[in-house]
Parts: C-alpha cells; sequence; structure tokens
C-alpha cells in the first residue's frame, strides 16, 4: 500500500525549492496556495513520471519555529531512489 503523499513544513520557500529541485532532483509539480488558508503557500515535488507515492508536499510558514509552548517536534523521513539510479536525474 502506498500513501498519496506527504505534507510537510517549511519556513523559507525559496531554499526549499532550491534543495528539493537541485539537490534532491525532485520536479516541482505545483505551487499554489493552502486550500483552507489561501495565505499559506503550498508547494507539490514529485518524480518526473507522476508516479504514485512519489509526491511530497509543503506549507510554507514563514514564522515556522517561533512556538514557545514546547508542543512541537520533527521525528524525520526519508525519501529513497532505486538501486542504481542515482545518476538517472543529475543535472550535472
Amino acid at each position: 500500500m502506498h500513501s498519496h503523499h506527504i505534507s510537510l513544513l517549511t519556513k523559507d520557500a525559496k531554499q526549499n525549492i532550491d534543495f528539493y529541485t537541485r539537490v534532491m532532483g525532485l520536479r516541482l509539480i505545483k505551487n499554489t496556495v493552502n486550500q483552507e488558508n489561501i495565505k499559506v503557500r503550498h508547494l507539490f515535488y514529485g518524480d518526473y513520471l507522476g508516479t504514485p507515492g512519489t509526491v511530497v508536499t509543503f506549507f510554507a510558514l514563514p514564522l515556522l519555529g517561533q512556538r514557545t509552548d514546547a508542543k512541537h517536534f520533527f521525528n524525520g523521513f526519508r525519501l529513497a531512489i532505486p538501486m542504481g539510479s542515482a545518476d538517472f536525474g543529475r543535472n550535472d
């Protein structure tokens, strides 16, 4: 079973786009706004084939990290690529 996508938060949309497109080699699929709050930017990334389960999205929140109630944490996530395919999407 595959998930449709995972959504995360970012403080800096420009840095996020640079990292996920240039470093990670993902395609910026969509640059839009959150449907529930149109003041929040929503970035969508995925592979170049549109393969289900490859989409990761970010909500850009410039004030991210400003909470002081100690009720925030991040455990992490991983992206995987098929063995032997690391050079496929290189932009060198």
